[in-house]
């Protein structure tokens, strides 16, 4: 990122993507589809346990390991959609019992 902030030189997406600054790259003329088909993954979660995740992640991006912990766990509460997530998430991923 220093080297693009410095010398102003455009970068290609492959640069952006081993950079960490994008997550996928997609062909030309594609970026609208990938977009809402990424849109339709998101708004299959309950909105208040993304925002929920989104602020964890975005806190612990600039936390010690330690503050991270405790913004976890003074954070912890079930939220009203986080219980129908979870029911959810056990439904579509439901295995066969282990034998053990």
């Amino acid at each position: 990122a220093l080297d693009m902030t410095v010398t102003g030189r455009a970068i290609t997406s492959e640069e952006a993507l081993q950079w960490g600054l994008v997550t996928k790259v997609v062909d030309d003329g594609e970026a609208l589809n990938a977009a809402f088909e990424l849109a339709k993954q998101i708004i299959k979660h309950p909105y208040s346990c993304m925002l929920a995740d989104r602020r964890s992640m975005l806190n612990s991006m600039s936390a010690t390991e330690k503050y991270a912990y405790a913004f976890e766990l003074n954070s912890l509460s079930v939220l009203p959609d986080a219980i129908q997530g979870a029911a959810q998430f056990i439904k579509e991923n439901k295995k066969e019992k282990s034998k053990i």
